[in-house]
């Protein structure tokens, strides 16, 4: 069995790079986008098993993209990551 295919989403590019490097490092398969709404295309394009997903991004955020994917993607395991809180 391969293993899982994985789609960072991260707004921060700095982020979005060292979350995909360490992962590919692990053997991981990963693909990422910079918001929801990108998410969600590339999840079309090249369907991911696990998203790990920021919560806080401009342009569709995090809790857009897991309603898209739990009503589109629903075997899509979903982890959540975010670098800060809004207030």
């Amino acid at each position: 069995m391969s293993e899982p295919r994985l789609l960072v989403v991260d707004d921060d590019a700095d982020m979005r790079l060292t979350l995909k490097l360490s992962l590919e490092l692990a053997g991981y398969t990963v693909d990422v986008a910079a918001n929801g709404r990108e998410a969600i295309e590339v999840q079309r394009a090249r369907p991911a098993d696990v998203l790990i997903t920021d919560i806080f991004m401009p342009d569709a955020d995090g809790f857009e993209a897991i309603d898209a994917f739990r009503a589109e993607f629903p075997g899509t395991k979903i982890v959540v990551v975010s670098g800060g809180a809004q207030f």
